[in-house]
C-alpha cells in the first residue's frame, strides 16, 4: 500500500523520491533518499504583484489579468510552503508566501498524504500561473482553476493529475520562521500579515472548556490577550484534532493569518502550533455567575427552586 502511495505522488509531482512525513502523518524511517529538487522555471513576479491583478471579487484568468495591465502573459511566481492540508484544517489547500505576501493554492485532492509528502512546510515551489485563475475570496487570495456554469464562474482546485503542469518543487525543505506579532499589530497592519505564517504570544482561549471544533462544523474559538484584545482561531470540523479539548493555560499560537471581509482569522496546522506552557493570564477564570434575568428564568415559583438551580 505504501509503495502505491509513493508511486502515485512521485508521478504527480515528477520527482525522483519523497521520504519525509510531516504533520499528523506518522513518521517512519524509509530507505528512499530525500531528494533536492531543481526547478526548470524561474519566478518573474511576486505574490503581491500577482494579487494586484485582481482587486475585485471575480475569478479571473491570470494571464489575461496580467495582459490587461501590460505585463507578460507568461507568469511564474514562487513561494515557500507555510501550511498544507495534512491535518485537514486547510480544505484542499496549501499556502505559500514570499517576502511580499502569501497566497492559497487550491488543489482538488483531500488525501492528507498528498500534502504531507508533496507540499511540506519549508518547501519552495514555483507556479506557472498564466493558465490558472486568481480569486479574491473576501480578502484572502487563491490560485485556482475555474468552473463555468451558466455564465457564472466559480473557483475550483487544480486536479491532482494536472499538478505537474503548473507546479515545480525547487531546492530542499527549509525551516519557516513565523513573524511574531500582537493582535493590535495585526489589526493596525491591514493586509500586511494576511496569508502569512505568524506567531502570537501571551494569549489564551477565552473559553477553555471546549474542543477545537464541533465535529463536521467549521468552528470559531476566541483567543484573548492580557489587554482583552481578541482574534478568532478558526478550525475545521473535519480536522484530525477537531474533538481535542483546547488547552487551559496560556502561551503562543502559530498559524496562517487569513481574513474574511474585515474579520481576521487564524488557522493552525496542527496542535503543535499551540504552545501553552504558562498558567492562565489573570489566574483561573471565575465561576459562572447568574444575572437577574437568568435567575428569573430559573424561577419555578418558589425561592427554594431558584436556590437549588443556582447551586
Amino acid at each position: 500500500m505504501k509503495t502505491k502511495i509513493f508511486s502515485s505522488i512521485l508521478g504527480l509531482l515528477m520527482v525522483s523520491a519523497m521520504a519525509v512525513n510531516y504533520g499528523c502523518v506518522k513518521e517512519s524511517i524509509d530507505t528512499v533518499p530525500v531528494p533536492v529538487y531543481t526547478a526548470t522555471w524561474q519566478a518573474n513576479t511576486t505574490i503581491a504583484k500577482l494579487k494586484s491583478y485582481n482587486p475585485g471579487s471575480t475569478v479571473g484568468k491570470i494571464g489575461m489579468l496580467a495582459q490587461a495591465v501590460g505585463d507578460s502573459m507568461d507568469i511564474y511566481v514562487e513561494g515557500v510552503v507555510t501550511s498544507n492540508d495534512s491535518c485537514q484544517n486547510f480544505y484542499k489547500t496549501f499556502t505559500i508566501q514570499d517576502e511580499t505576501g502569501g497566497i492559497d493554492v487550491k488543489i482538488n485532492d483531500s488525501n492528507p498524504l498528498f500534502y504531507a509528502y508533496g507540499f511540506k512546510p519549508g518547501q519552495k515551489v514555483i507556479i506557472h500561473a498564466n493558465d490558472l485563475y486568481l480569486y479574491n475570496y473576501n480578502g484572502a487570495y487563491q490560485i485556482c482553476t475555474a468552473i463555468f456554469d451558466n455564465n457564472v464562474v466559480t473557483s475550483s482546485g487544480i486536479n491532482s493529475t494536472d499538478v505537474h503542469k503548473y507546479i515545480q518543487l525547487d531546492g530542499d525543505k527549509n525551516q519557516v520562521t513565523p513573524i511574531e506579532v500582537t493582535i493590535p499589530q495585526i489589526i493596525a497592519g491591514g493586509n500586511t500579515y494576511v496569508q502569512k505564517l505568524v506567531t502570537i504570544k501571551n494569549v489564551q482561549f477565552l473559553d477553555a472548556t471546549k474542543s477545537y471544533a464541533i465535529p463536521s462544523v467549521t468552528t470559531n474559538r476566541t483567543l484573548i490577550d492580557a489587554d482583552n484584545n481578541t482574534i478568532i482561531l478558526r478550525n475545521s470540523g473535519f480536522a484530525t484534532f477537531a474533538t481535542q479539548m483546547v488547552p487551559s493555560g496560556s502561551g503562543s499560537v502559530t498559524g496562517v493569518l487569513s481574513i474574511f471581509g474585515t474579520t481576521y482569522q487564524l488557522y493552525i496546522r496542527d496542535t503543535k502550533d499551540v504552545q501553552f506552557t504558562d498558567p492562565r493570564i489573570g489566574g483561573e477564570p471565575p465561576a459562572k455567575t447568574n444575572t437577574i434575568a437568568e435567575l428569573k428564568a430559573m424561577n419555578t415559583g418558589t425561592l427554594t427552586a431558584i436556590t437549588q438551580d443556582v447551586v
